[in-house]
């Protein structure tokens, strides 16, 4: 990788440095700590795992290179504020409230994203998400058919933290791609299998989006979504939904790689030639990218349960 000579230093040491240099107050160590280990100019900060985002992006703020600002990284990990904030910019949204709390009669309690009490939303005649408000991957998911049907849910449901969201009915799929001062770049799409649990078992790429009307529209709608969410720059891991109606909907926004296999791994193998890493380290840099390798391959990836 062309990169590679010159790089694997950096991220080997300063990229997993937010780990360890920063406390749980959010406060960054002395600037003249990484300096004393990092002599020179440092040209930038990546973390490539979603719970070193917002660690990053103070350790980027310290060391004054190219970030997604803290509150970026708060709202896109906090699903009712990023799609109560998506709403705002006139895109659909699911209703979506906080669980704060449970009655003495048993019936739950809800706030919107702003963390005022309201009342129970309206009925979903296709039922509801229960999921942790900040957290990734498909940990804690439950399907409840009303608000009334808590008896599946446990107790640390109960005492918060989680979030309530209107069932979607469709296929998920997720964008993979590069935000570049604040504009997207489309890697490619990504078509998803999950079981009953809601887990992701299985990618294939590209996805097949023959049920969307205009790809000039979806692309339109995606910079809507990173414009009102503030997102600047890295990598970029974005879910939907497309409905039977065949209308998008937007669900979670990630500035670091897919998991599993989805990137580096499948992106690499749909599009032989690309500098995955490369392209995010010369876009933080203020480099252009080269010219994308065209879609030539298709790659899918499958997990198998073992006892």
């Amino acid at each position: 990788i062309k990169w590679k000579e010159r790089w694997w230093w950096f991220l080997l040491n300063l990229g997993h440095f937010p780990l360890y240099c920063l406390c749980e107050r959010k406060q960054p160590v002395r600037w003249s700590e990484i300096e004393a280990r990092c002599p020179g100019k440092v040209a930038l900060s990546t973390a490539l795992r979603e719970n070193y985002q917002l660690q990053n992006s103070l350790l980027a703020k310290a060391i004054g290179v190219a970030r997604n600002t803290a509150n970026c990284v708060e709202l896109i990990q906090d699903k009712p504020a990023c799609r109560d904030a998506l709403r705002k910019a006139g895109i659909y949204q699911p209703q979506s409230l906080r669980i704060v709390g449970v009655t003495s009669d048993g019936c739950l309690q809800f706030s919107d994203a702003s963390g005022a009490v309201v009342e129970k939303p309206t009925d979903s005649p296709r039922g509801w998400i229960v999921k942790p408000s900040i957290g990734m991957g498909s940990v804690g998911v439950r399907h409840i058919l009303n608000v009334e049907d808590t008896s599946g849910l446990d107790a640390v449901v109960l005492e918060g933290n989680y979030c309530l969201e209107e069932f979607i009915t469709g296929i998920e799929y997720s964008v993979e791609g590069i935000a570049i001062d604040g504009r997207v770049c489309i890697y490619t799409t990504t078509a998803k299998t999950t079981n009953e649990d809601f887990v992701e078992i299985g990618h294939i790429q590209p996805a097949d989006l023959n049920s969307i009307s205009s790809k000039l529209e979806f692309e339109e709608q995606l910079q809507s979504c990173v414009n009102a969410l503030g997102i600047e720059c890295g990598n970029l891991h974005v879910e939907f939904w497309v409905t039977p109606e065949k209308k998008i909907v937007w669900g979670e926004f990630h500035v670091r790689q897919g998991g599993d296999f989805i990137a580096p791994d499948l992106v690499s193998a749909v599009r032989p030639g690309i500098d995955y890493y490369g392209n995010l380290i010369d876009s933080l840099c203020g480099l252009p990218l080269h010219p994308l390798p065209e879609i030539t391959q298709c790659a899918a990836s499958t997990h198998s349960a073992t006892d």
